[in-house]
């Protein structure tokens, strides 16, 4: 993937990516790592630095559920010391039963953080560092004839506060 003045570059052992390096203007700057748990992206951690003196600087931990769906993501930051890392929050999801047209793509998405899961997400909750509700989306779909996603509409606010809706649609080739 590359845009003028950035690239990532992924790596691969025995058909399956270990590492995705950052480059900019064709110097590397970091890396992500990735290490897996049943065939499924267990931990995603982003190095930054120069030369080979990298440093984590914030990691994604994921769970997932006997589906193969992720249950939660824990989100980890660096605290300033080196190799030290501290929570700086969590989402837990909830899921349909039809498919997710993301899941295909996953090994793409990884490289940009993300973990799709086999089905759609129909609850996202927020946390912060101190494990509080930062925020919650719902997810309504209406479905195609494949059963796949057309419409969703989405509500996004904590219980109790100001919500914001927002209607998407799919459209696939």
């Amino acid at each position: 993937l590359e845009t003028p003045g950035e690239k990532i570059v992924p790596v691969y052992e025995n058909t399956r990516l270990t590492r995705a390096d950052i480059f900019q203007d064709n110097v590397r700057v970091g890396y992500t790592a990735y290490h897996y748990e049943g065939g499924t992206i267990k931990r995603a951690t982003i190095y930054f630095g120069e030369e080979n003196d990298f440093n984590p600087f914030l990691e994604f931990i994921f769970t997932h559920n006997a589906a193969g769906n992720v249950t939660e993501t824990l989100a980890m930051m660096t605290n300033g010391e080196p190799g030290q890392m501290v929570r700086s929050g969590h989402t837990t999801y909830q899921y349909d039963q039809k498919t997710n047209p993301l899941y295909a793509h996953r090994e793409l998405l990884s490289l940009f953080w993300l973990a799709p899961s086999k089905n759609n997400i129909t609850v996202e909750n927020e946390f912060d560092a101190d494990q509080q509700p930062e925020d919650k989306s719902v997810y309504t779909y209406t479905y195609n004839e494949k059963g796949l996603p057309k419409t969703a509409v989405v509500t996004q606010g904590l219980p109790g506060q100001p919500t914001t809706t927002v209607n998407q649609n799919y459209t696939y080739q």
